[in-house]
């Protein structure tokens, strides 16, 4: 619950930067300094959200449940909506090809694709449940042990960490 109360506050916090300096309502090339500006302050912000999203995560996989599935699913959500409003409003408004500063062009090319965020908001939701869906599978699968085919896999099943990774590390 609490990951859930952090998540509102971050969307919120996320929603009024993205409407501040980034680089909104820009048409066609500008300034290099102004770039370079705009793509501190987004780096800057977009660490704060991948801590905000590895908590997320780590309160996932260190416990698996349908509570902290979807907090993490939800933070995929906000990072998702960042990285589209951002590329928006900063990436695709620069001509980064005429920039002298090679590092910056290189950041700029390396954001001038989107990825995952440019899928719809479903398709995206659908996609971050399937991935959480198969590390819930993986994090709770068992097998019998080999000296033991026919155990009771819920009692005396081998998970697959550490008890398989174990077996096959030998």
């Amino acid at each position: 619950m609490r990951l859930l109360c952090w998540l509102a506050v971050f969307a919120h916090t996320l929603h009024n930067a993205s409407m501040g300096s980034l680089g909104a309502g820009r048409q066609g090339p500008t300034d290099e300094e102004e770039a370079a500006t705009a793509a501190e302050e987004y780096s800057t912000r977009k660490r704060e959200l991948l801590e905000f999203v590895t908590q997320a995560d780590w309160e996932y996989y260190t416990s698996i449940s349908d509570e902290s599935q979807e907090a993490s699913n939800d933070a995929a959500k906000v990072l998702a909506a960042y990285e589209k409003n951002t590329w928006e409003t900063i990436f695709t408004q620069y001509d980064y090809e005429q920039f002298e500063d090679e590092e910056l062009k290189r950041r700029f090319k390396m954001h001038s694709i989107l990825g995952l965020p440019a899928l719809e908001a479903e398709d995206f939701s659908s996609f971050n449940k399937i991935v959480s869906d198969m590390t819930s599978i993986y994090g709770a699968g068992k097998i019998c042990p080999f000296e033991a085919q026919d155990c009771d896999v819920e009692t005396e099943g081998l998970t697959l960490e550490p008890g398989i990774e174990a077996i096959l590390a030998d």
